[in-house]
């Protein structure tokens, strides 16, 4: 089951995870996370199989969507982001709200 939540994008490319989400997910501080495109939306997850996906660092809730992957999916800054997670499937979609 997908929970819900409305993020803006900042000017910095940061997005801020809920803690509900990281709590349910386990991320930690300083964990590494891999990012990739899937249609429309980005996808983040704890471990993939694929090593040469974009990665970033988990800090202060927040991830730093990488500026290739903004533009691959028309996020611009202040954007309303919808923000689903599955703990299920360990993975976080972030979409345009609307």
């Amino acid at each position: 089951m997908y929970s819900l939540y409305y993020r803006r994008l900042l000017k910095t490319g940061q997005i801020s995870i809920p803690k509900e989400v990281e709590d349910e997910l386990n991320i930690m501080e300083g964990q590494f996370l891999s990012l990739y495109r899937e249609g429309n939306r980005i996808v983040i997850v704890k471990q993939h199989s694929n090593s040469t996906l974009n990665q970033c660092i988990y800090s202060y809730r927040k991830i730093s969507l990488p500026i290739e992957l903004r533009r691959l999916t028309g996020f611009t800054c202040g954007m309303l982001l919808a923000l689903n997670y599955c703990k299920n499937e360990q993975k976080i979609l972030i979409q345009a709200h609307g």
